[in-house]
């Protein structure tokens, strides 16, 4: 028996990892993602969810939702005809994909997605990677039926659970001849602010890089559009 999920959010991460175990289990499920089709609302670069997850031969559906803030900005307020739009086709494409279940790893684009699940009657779970909740997570927890935590929180709702965070197991089994031929003898640590990278921690290390490198070999994953700066 095939079950549907649906996938929906813009840290990729661990909803690639999520995907690999899907396809190792029992059960045989028909993984459906939707993402944002650009970075941003001037749509200069794909987003990455848009070029990784076609890769993975999972079907992607690529939508552009208004920006969510909790000032009215222009921005926001610009954004919000491009939020209604994406809404309706959002609500259309879970009435025709009928899915069992769906899970959201957070940003913009998956709060018409799990709000227009609510109004479905399909159960849904949110992911929260970070210490605090999103402003996404916040809406999303008013509609969804659980809220999985990477930490541990003070939030007195059994709605809320702590899980932790998922990551690509094969991190753990990372096996490259370039690192193999610098014959390294000091502890490696990886650091690693998600698949975009994250400008305050590149710039949080490359204060503090001088005192670490004397005890350990550090492997840093900028992110592409920090690469230069790092």
């Amino acid at each position: 028996m095939t079950k549907k999920i649906l996938i929906t959010g813009t840290h990729l991460t661990p909803a690639i990892e999520l995907i690999n175990q899907l396809k190792e289990d029992s059960i045989s499920w028909d993984i459906t993602y939707i993402g944002r089709n650009f970075n941003s609302h001037e749509k200069i670069s794909p987003s990455i969810e848009s070029l990784t997850i076609p890769k993975l031969n999972i079907k992607f559906y690529g939508f552009q939702s208004g920006k969510l803030d909790r000032r009215w900005l222009p921005n926001t307020i610009a954004g919000i005809p491009l939020t209604i739009q994406s809404f309706i086709k959002i609500n259309h494409l879970i009435k025709k994909i009928r899915p069992d279940i769906v899970v959201s790893f957070g940003g913009y684009i998956s709060v018409p997605v799990i709000i227009n699940s609510y109004l479905q009657k399909i159960p849904s779970i949110t992911h929260e990677q970070t210490s605090t909740l999103s402003l996404s997570t916040k809406i999303n927890s008013k509609f969804t039926n659980k809220v999985a935590l990477s930490f541990p929180s003070n939030i007195k709702n059994t709605k809320f659970v702590v899980t932790g965070n998922l990551f690509l197991r094969e991190i753990l089994n990372l096996k490259s001849d370039y690192f193999e031929s610098l014959n390294i003898k000091l502890p490696i640590i990886y650091l690693t602010g998600g698949n975009q990278g994250s400008i305050i921690l590149n710039q949080t290390l490359q204060k503090i890089l001088p005192t670490l490198t004397k005890k350990y070999f550090v492997v840093h994953q900028t992110g592409n559009q920090n690469f230069s700066a790092s």
